[in-house]
């Protein structure tokens, strides 16, 4: 018998093709079937304007899914990073693979750091959280807002058109060009966008779709809850992809603890570590929270991340993300 095809959409930059692909192709293999990647363009890869200013991550997204609810694809594939925090009617998250690095990574000509960087360089970003994080740790650099995919962005360092650019390991590692990273930030320090390293399948709702065993095959529990919880800083925020936040969630493992009716702490539980930061956009200013909370699913994970947030509006973050 011929095999089925899954058919997987995605759009067609170097990045968004290969991480689909590996993402179909563990699918496919675990139900015995083809992949097929449909490409897709989207508002975000046709016009070439500041992200802040056309919409957001979100122009990347919809012109997918719109293929995926109408039934031209099987699921799609997303940089989890880049969904809008608002529920998609009709669609599920069907899995998240293992998480990749969630590191910001500098690249920059000579092998330089962000400490050894002269006095005015130019690092070429387009978020604004990294511009506000690196304002806050080098007020003398010249950011340069910039846009395109991996390759075109490191060509402005080649060419000597920019000293340096900031961009996602996970990025760069997935397209095969980490030997360009001169330092690699640690994330628990620069904190990174929430979810970013982190994949999104998704599928359409109200259906048990024929490669579901697939997905279950993929799908790493402390990858999801963790970006789940990130994102949920970021919506309990009310603020954009585009705004200055930062969320990052660690599992410390299954810590066998003693049930006591004070705690109220069960046996086996799963602990995140979850720390969130806004940053105002000249980086003078920091706000940041740190929690160790028991997460059991997807909701509780959800519902911490919103605390955080609550955490973080009491301290002042809505004058922050308010004042851009």
């Amino acid at each position: 018998m011929t095999p089925p095809v899954l058919r997987v959409g995605t759009r067609g930059s170097a990045l968004a093709m290969a991480q689909s692909g590996q993402v179909a192709e563990a699918i496919a293999g675990a139900v015995g079937a083809t992949a097929e990647l449909v490409q897709i363009r989207t508002e975000g890869d046709v016009n070439a304007g500041p992200l802040a200013t056309i919409g957001g991550t979100g122009v990347f997204v919809t012109a997918v899914r719109e293929a995926l609810l109408s039934g031209a694809v099987d699921l799609v594939v997303h940089s989890f990073k880049d969904l809008p925090t608002a529920p998609a009617e009709g669609l599920i998250l069907g899995a998240v693979p293992v998480r990749a690095s969630p590191s910001d990574a500098l690249c920059a000509r000579d092998g330089l750091t962000l400490a050894t960087l002269p006095a005015g360089a130019s690092i070429g970003t387009g978020s604004p959280r990294r511009m506000a994080q690196l304002r806050s740790l080098r007020d003398d650099l010249k950011l340069v807002a910039i846009r395109g995919n991996v390759g075109t962005r490191l060509r402005r360092v080649a060419t000597g058109d920019l000293d340096a650019v900031l961009l996602a390991a996970a990025g760069l590692e997935r397209v095969g060009l980490q030997s360009a990273i001169t330092e690699q930030f640690d994330p628990s320090v620069f904190l990174p966008a929430p979810a970013q390293g982190a994949l999104a399948v998704e599928c359409r709702a109200g259906e048990k779709p024929w490669f579901l065993d697939g997905l279950t095959a993929i799908d790493h529990t402390p990858s999801r809850w963790a970006a789940i919880a990130e994102r949920a800083v970021l919506a309990g925020l009310d603020a954009g992809c585009s705004a200055p936040v930062s969320a990052l969630g660690r599992f410390t493992g299954r810590r066998r603890t003693a049930v006591t009716a004070a705690s109220g702490v069960s046996a086996g539980s799963h602990w995140l570590t979850l720390s969130g930061q806004v940053t105002s956009d000249d980086g003078s200013e920091i706000l940041r929270r740190d929690m160790i909370v028991e997460v059991t699913g997807d909701a509780s994970a959800e519902a911490v991340g919103r605390q955080l947030a609550g955490q973080l509006f009491t301290d002042g973050a809505a004058e922050l993300v308010a004042g851009r």
